[in-house]
Protein backbone atom coordinates (compact mmCIF):
# COMPACT_ATOMS: atom_id res chain seq x y z
CA UNK A 1 0.00 0.00 0.00
CA UNK A 2 1.42 3.72 -0.56
CA UNK A 3 1.03 6.17 1.86
CA UNK A 4 -0.40 8.89 -0.54
CA UNK A 5 -3.43 7.04 -1.35
CA UNK A 6 -3.61 5.92 2.51
CA UNK A 7 -3.42 9.31 3.71
CA UNK A 8 -6.34 10.78 0.98
CA UNK A 9 -8.91 7.72 1.96
CA UNK A 10 -8.10 8.43 5.84
CA UNK A 11 -8.73 12.25 5.60
CA UNK A 12 -12.27 11.38 2.88
CA UNK A 13 -13.44 8.92 4.98
CA UNK A 14 -12.84 10.79 8.46
CA UNK A 15 -14.13 14.02 7.29
CA UNK A 16 -17.26 11.59 5.39
CA UNK A 17 -17.49 10.07 8.87
CA UNK A 18 -18.30 13.61 10.59
CA UNK A 19 -19.86 14.95 8.17
CA UNK A 20 -22.59 12.01 8.09
CA UNK A 21 -22.90 11.84 12.07
CA UNK A 22 -23.81 15.54 11.91
CA UNK A 23 -25.70 16.16 8.91
CA UNK A 24 -27.13 12.60 8.14
CA UNK A 25 -25.67 12.44 4.08
CA UNK A 26 -22.41 12.47 2.60
CA UNK A 27 -22.45 15.78 0.26
CA UNK A 28 -21.47 15.56 -3.19
CA UNK A 29 -18.84 18.01 -2.53
CA UNK A 30 -16.84 15.22 -0.87
CA UNK A 31 -17.11 13.00 -2.65
CA UNK A 32 -16.75 13.60 -5.98
CA UNK A 33 -13.71 15.11 -5.68
CA UNK A 34 -12.23 12.21 -4.46
CA UNK A 35 -13.63 10.03 -7.38
CA UNK A 36 -11.62 12.47 -9.35
CA UNK A 37 -8.66 12.44 -7.29
CA UNK A 38 -8.68 8.59 -7.40
CA UNK A 39 -8.65 7.92 -10.90
CA UNK A 40 -5.97 11.00 -11.28
CA UNK A 41 -3.78 8.81 -9.05
CA UNK A 42 -4.11 6.06 -11.74
CA UNK A 43 -1.90 7.59 -13.42
CA UNK A 44 1.19 8.88 -11.47
CA UNK A 45 3.59 6.11 -11.56
CA UNK A 46 3.46 3.70 -9.08
CA UNK A 47 0.66 4.16 -7.62
CA UNK A 48 -0.75 0.75 -9.18
CA UNK A 49 -1.77 2.54 -12.42
CA UNK A 50 -4.95 3.29 -14.24
CA UNK A 51 -6.88 0.52 -14.95
CA UNK A 52 -6.55 -0.73 -10.97
CA UNK A 53 -8.44 2.52 -9.77
CA UNK A 54 -10.63 2.54 -12.85
CA UNK A 55 -11.77 -0.77 -11.96
CA UNK A 56 -11.73 0.41 -7.82
CA UNK A 57 -14.03 2.87 -9.21
CA UNK A 58 -16.60 0.35 -10.57
CA UNK A 59 -16.42 -2.16 -7.81
CA UNK A 60 -17.10 0.44 -5.24
CA UNK A 61 -19.33 2.11 -6.83
CA UNK A 62 -21.58 -1.27 -8.65
CA UNK A 63 -21.37 -3.23 -5.26
CA UNK A 64 -22.86 -0.37 -3.06
CA UNK A 65 -25.75 0.48 -5.79
CA UNK A 66 -27.42 -3.05 -4.63
CA UNK A 67 -27.70 -1.77 -1.48
CA UNK A 68 -28.94 1.73 -2.74
CA UNK A 69 -31.63 0.38 -4.69
CA UNK A 70 -32.69 -1.94 -1.63
CA UNK A 71 -32.75 1.80 0.29
CA UNK A 72 -30.15 0.19 2.72
CA UNK A 73 -27.75 3.13 1.95
CA UNK A 74 -28.04 6.98 0.54
CA UNK A 75 -26.16 7.63 -2.54
CA UNK A 76 -23.37 9.84 -1.08
CA UNK A 77 -22.08 6.32 0.69
CA UNK A 78 -22.30 4.94 -2.66
CA UNK A 79 -20.77 7.67 -3.81
CA UNK A 80 -18.19 7.55 -0.97
CA UNK A 81 -17.23 3.87 -1.81
CA UNK A 82 -16.53 4.60 -5.73
CA UNK A 83 -14.48 7.38 -4.48
CA UNK A 84 -12.59 5.15 -2.01
CA UNK A 85 -12.28 2.26 -4.69
CA UNK A 86 -10.39 4.65 -7.17
CA UNK A 87 -8.32 6.18 -4.15
CA UNK A 88 -7.13 2.72 -3.29
CA UNK A 89 -7.15 1.03 -6.60
CA UNK A 90 -8.31 -2.80 -7.21
CA UNK A 91 -8.41 -5.43 -5.29
CA UNK A 92 -7.90 -3.18 -2.17
CA UNK A 93 -11.25 -1.84 -2.88
CA UNK A 94 -12.56 -5.43 -2.48
CA UNK A 95 -11.38 -6.03 1.01
CA UNK A 96 -12.95 -2.34 1.95
CA UNK A 97 -16.04 -3.12 0.75
CA UNK A 98 -16.08 -6.76 2.97
CA UNK A 99 -15.23 -4.73 5.96
CA UNK A 100 -17.50 -1.93 5.39
CA UNK A 101 -20.91 -4.19 4.90
CA UNK A 102 -19.46 -6.69 7.80
CA UNK A 103 -19.08 -3.44 10.02
CA UNK A 104 -23.06 -2.28 8.59
CA UNK A 105 -24.29 -5.34 9.04
CA UNK A 106 -23.32 -5.44 13.05
CA UNK A 107 -24.36 -1.88 13.62
CA UNK A 108 -27.37 -2.14 11.45
CA UNK A 109 -28.78 -5.46 13.31
CA UNK A 110 -28.08 -3.14 16.91
CA UNK A 111 -29.52 0.14 15.89
CA UNK A 112 -32.49 -2.08 14.77
CA UNK A 113 -32.56 -3.96 17.76
CA UNK A 114 -32.14 -0.45 19.22
CA UNK A 115 -35.24 1.06 17.51
CA UNK A 116 -37.76 -2.22 17.52
CA UNK A 117 -37.56 -2.63 13.99
CA UNK A 118 -36.29 -6.18 13.45
CA UNK A 119 -38.40 -7.98 12.44
CA UNK A 120 -39.74 -5.52 9.43
CA UNK A 121 -36.22 -5.44 8.61
CA UNK A 122 -36.14 -9.52 8.04
CA UNK A 123 -39.13 -9.09 6.24
CA UNK A 124 -37.61 -7.11 4.09
CA UNK A 125 -34.41 -9.49 3.57
CA UNK A 126 -36.83 -12.68 3.11
CA UNK A 127 -38.57 -10.92 0.39
CA UNK A 128 -35.75 -9.55 -1.36
CA UNK A 129 -34.69 -13.33 -1.55
CA UNK A 130 -37.77 -15.35 -2.11
CA UNK A 131 -39.33 -12.88 -5.03
CA UNK A 132 -35.89 -12.87 -6.27
CA UNK A 133 -35.57 -16.43 -7.14
CA UNK A 134 -39.35 -17.27 -8.08
CA UNK A 135 -39.31 -17.14 -11.75
CA UNK A 136 -42.02 -14.79 -13.37
CA UNK A 137 -42.19 -12.34 -10.23
CA UNK A 138 -40.88 -8.81 -9.57
CA UNK A 139 -37.78 -8.25 -8.07
CA UNK A 140 -38.95 -6.94 -4.13
CA UNK A 141 -38.03 -3.67 -3.07
CA UNK A 142 -38.53 -2.12 -0.25
CA UNK A 143 -41.43 0.58 -0.42
CA UNK A 144 -40.01 2.68 2.93
CA UNK A 145 -36.17 2.62 4.84
CA UNK A 146 -35.56 1.12 7.82
CA UNK A 147 -34.66 4.44 9.17
CA UNK A 148 -31.63 6.67 8.79
CA UNK A 149 -28.07 4.77 9.94
CA UNK A 150 -25.34 6.60 9.26
CA UNK A 151 -23.56 4.53 6.60
CA UNK A 152 -20.08 6.37 6.42
CA UNK A 153 -19.20 5.02 10.13
CA UNK A 154 -19.32 1.44 9.11
CA UNK A 155 -16.68 2.74 6.18
CA UNK A 156 -14.82 4.03 8.54
CA UNK A 157 -14.09 1.25 10.42
CA UNK A 158 -13.82 -1.00 7.37
CA UNK A 159 -11.04 1.54 6.24
CA UNK A 160 -9.42 1.16 9.63
CA UNK A 161 -9.60 -2.70 9.49
CA UNK A 162 -8.59 -2.48 5.28
CA UNK A 163 -5.33 -0.79 6.15
CA UNK A 164 -4.53 -3.19 9.75
CA UNK A 165 -5.37 -6.59 7.23
CA UNK A 166 -3.44 -5.14 4.20
CA UNK A 167 -6.86 -5.41 2.55
CA UNK A 168 -7.01 -8.99 3.14
CA UNK A 169 -10.43 -10.76 3.65
CA UNK A 170 -9.86 -13.71 6.39
CA UNK A 171 -10.21 -17.58 5.35
CA UNK A 172 -9.85 -16.95 1.61
CA UNK A 173 -5.93 -16.35 1.47
CA UNK A 174 -6.05 -13.16 0.77
CA UNK A 175 -7.87 -11.37 -1.41
CA UNK A 176 -10.85 -12.32 -3.57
Amino acid sequence: MHLLPMAITLSVSGVALYIDLYYHKVFNWLTLPAIGIGLILGFIPGQGGWLSHLIGFGVGFGIFFIFYILRIIGGGDVKLMAGLGAIMGYPFILGLAFYSLIAGAFLGILEMAINRRVIRGIKNIFMFFKLGITPGTKPYIPRESLGKFPFAVSIFIGVIISFLTGGNIPLTGGRI
